[in-house]
């Protein structure tokens, strides 16, 4: 927050202490920082398809344009958390934002979740771990897949359907590895809890922002990750599913007002140019699912198999169901399946 403070014009509540341990007066980590009086867009009665003004609705979205075109301006040489340098000893609040780097592993949700579960993520992204290509990324987010996979309970209760899971997993990141992985940079600074809902940025009754916050799952990614949030057409990744054009076309409207604000700062068209590729909705859900793996399963049946397999899943002469019944079988005994995940498979079946 603190570098993101210094180096953008996003509003921030101010921190004015922590401590990341409990070696401190209150025995607990702590942070203290400024309240923000704000609500989210849906708690202001926000809503897409016309029943919000359309004068609302293009303040609304200069000002999501200006937090995603500020944070494009934010590059790094490599991906990962942002921190001090070794050799910085200053508090995290207070010290010269140009101290500080990426200096350590991106902390997902996932990780998170992992951890609280007893998983043990810190054995496959090591503290330290920074990434210099979104393949290398990729890879180390399919081995944090594997990692939960291999000590849940809940890949299925016998063989088939484990590799069902499997099949739906690794097909999935394959597809996200082919799509990402020529990417080598820029790398830049991403909120990490934008992408599925709306309740992190804070708007007053006038529609006015006030203030962007949680910004602890925040780290350096790829730029191919910063992407439009599956929120802007008012739902959730379901929605973009069911209706892709449409968000598309809410995607193209916010980049109307990201061209006005570079044009008005005489800036390139660094989030434009990037957005003319990735900000669709496969590439928004896509990301989405990478960063929120419960989302993969979602994602990938609907929209990204039926890409891969070049099908309209959507004209209404073709029927889902039998092609299913008729396709589903051969193409999961087809898939190729590395002898560490069929020791996976095997081992979920036993449990």
């Amino acid at each position: 927050m603190t570098y993101v403070a210094a180096k953008t014009t996003i509003p921030l509540p101010r921190v004015h202490a922590y401590s990341l341990n409990s070696d401190n007066l209150i025995n607990s980590p702590y942070l203290v920082m400024d309240y923000i009086e704000g609500k989210p867009l849906h708690d202001l009665g926000f809503q897409r398809g016309h029943r919000t003004p359309a004068s609302v609705v293009k303040k609304v979205h200069q000002q999501i344009s200006n937090i995603y075109l500020q944070l494009r301006q934010l590059e790094f040489p490599a991906i990962g958390a942002l921190g001090l340098a070794q050799s910085a000893s200053e508090p995290l609040n207070t010290c010269s934002p140009d101290k500080m780097v990426v200096s350590g592993r991106p902390i997902t949700m996932d990780m998170a979740l992992q951890e609280r579960a007893g998983y043990r993520p810190g054995r496959v992204i090591k503290p330290g771990t920074t990434f210099h290509s979104a393949g290398e990324f990729v890879n180390a987010l399919v081995a944090l897949s594997v990692n939960q996979l291999d000590k849940t309970r809940d890949a299925g209760s016998n063989q088939q359907q484990a590799r069902e899971l499997l099949y739906t997993r690794y097909a999935f990141y394959g597809f996200a590895f082919e799509e990402l992985a020529p990417c080598n940079g820029p790398f830049v600074l991403i909120h990490g809890d934008l992408l599925l809902h709306d309740n992190n940025i804070l708007f007053d009754h006038d529609f006015n922002l006030v203030a962007v916050i949680d910004w602890e799952w925040s780290f350096v990614a790829p730029l191919e990750f910063l992407v439009p949030p599956v929120w802007l057409i008012g739902s959730g990744i379901s929605m973009v599913l069911a209706c892709s054009e449409w968000f598309n076309a809410e995607v193209q409207a916010l980049q109307h007002q990201i061209g006005k604000l570079e044009q008005a700062r005489r800036q390139l068209s660094l989030l434009r140019s990037s957005w003319v590729s990735t900000a669709t909705a496969r590439g928004a859900v896509t990301i989405a699912a990478l960063l929120h793996p419960e989302k993969i399963e979602e994602v990938f049946w609907g929209s990204l198999f039926w890409h891969i397999q070049g099908i309209n899943q959507l004209d209404p002469d073709f029927d889902v169901s039998e092609y299913l019944e008729k396709n589903m079988t051969h193409l999961i005994d087809d898939y190729k399946v590395s002898e560490k995940l069929q020791k996976v498979i095997t081992r979920q079946v036993c449990l």
